[in-house]
């Protein structure tokens, strides 16, 4: 079964116990696993019986418990595992049991950038259970992705757009959702075109947006606030701002998990869909990020996107969002 068939099952509201998502493309995950949370809880913002565990921060057994825990006030609870293959072969083997006889009323979607088959875990999970290999998009696939994602994030651009898009900035996909954030904040409602996909992949907008989100990867609190309110004074939308603000905190942890695993350099770029003389940057402000401090900061985006869709003062919130990240 391939990722796409995959994705019409969730889409039927039909789960399987277990699912492996690995390889390059993590936002086709990331894509698939919003898909499930809506399968298993009826919205993608239903917490009650979602949990998310970290391959670098959990053992084996703790997995298996966290999974054979029964739902609340509901009927499935969803796991997800991120970066399964930060754990070690012998944590890996304790989730044997479990795979052999998963809990019916749970799924456990684990995530891998890259695995070893030789491995009785990996081996087990593509034999036994549902997998699929995230492979890097031809360009007429990427541009359909292109075209679906602007879709879904609202964004009204011209199918010649997005194709000049991928034609500008290749097929990665998480390089692609990049310019498409920008381009809503750029478009701030009204429609776009070609001309307006190259502007925001040549023009003004690029440099005031990266300045504001450079600093908060400096954690440069003076900075980020001066270039915060020029944005806003340009009439930049504050949702499009937001956006911006998530990917660069996802970025980081992003270059900080490669690093920590050892991937070279030039992969880290390409894998982050950035070009390489940014790295030197991204390692920087990696390094400025203590996993905790990731993660906390993950909540306070979660709480801005919350205020940003019901506050009347979107202002504020961001105000408030950049102090809270350039000051933890």
């Amino acid at each position: 079964m391939n990722y796409e068939d995959i994705l019409k099952t969730i889409d039927k509201g039909e789960l399987a116990p277990i699912y492996l998502m690995y390889g390059e493309e993590e936002i086709l995950a990331d894509d698939f696993i919003v898909k499930a949370k809506v399968a298993a809880c009826g919205s993608a913002s239903d917490n009650m019986n979602t949990e998310v565990l970290w391959g670098d921060e959990i053992k084996g057994n703790a997995i298996t418990d966290r999974a054979k825990t029964l739902p609340f006030l509901g009927e499935r609870r969803l796991i997800i595992v991120r970066g399964v293959d930060l754990l070690s072969k012998d944590e890996q083997d304790k989730l044997l049991p479990y795979l052999a006889s998963p809990v019916p009323s749970t799924t456990v979607i684990f995530t891998a950038e890259k695995i070893d088959t030789r491995r009785k875990f990996y081996s087990t999970l593509i034999k036994k259970h549902i997998s699929a290999n995230l492979i890097h998009l031809k360009k007429p696939e990427a541009i359909r992705w292109g075209i679906g994602r602007s879709k879904s994030k609202g964004i009204d651009v011209t199918d010649r757009g997005i194709g000049l898009l991928v034609e500008l900035v290749g097929t990665n996909l998480r390089q692609i959702d990049t310019e498409l954030e920008k381009l809503a904040a750029y478009l701030n409602g009204r429609k776009g075109d070609c001309q307006d996909v190259e502007e925001i992949t040549t023009g003004r907008f690029n440099e005031s947006i990266f300045a504001l989100t450079d600093a908060i990867g400096l954690k440069d609190t003076v900075k980020g606030l001066r270039t915060l309110n020029k944005l806003i004074e340009d009439g930049e939308a504050p949702q499009g701002i937001f956006s911006m603000i998530t990917r660069q905190i996802r970025l980081i942890w992003l270059v900080k998990a490669l690093k920590q695993k050892n991937v070279p350099m030039g992969e880290i770029a390409s894998r982050a869909g950035f070009p390489l003389f940014l790295l030197k940057s991204y390692l920087k402000q990696a390094d400025n990020f203590k996993g905790k401090t990731l993660r906390k900061s993950f909540s306070k985006l979660k709480d801005a996107d919350l205020k940003l869709k019901s506050d009347l003062r979107p202002n504020i919130v961001l105000e408030n969002l950049i102090l809270g990240l350039c000051l933890d």
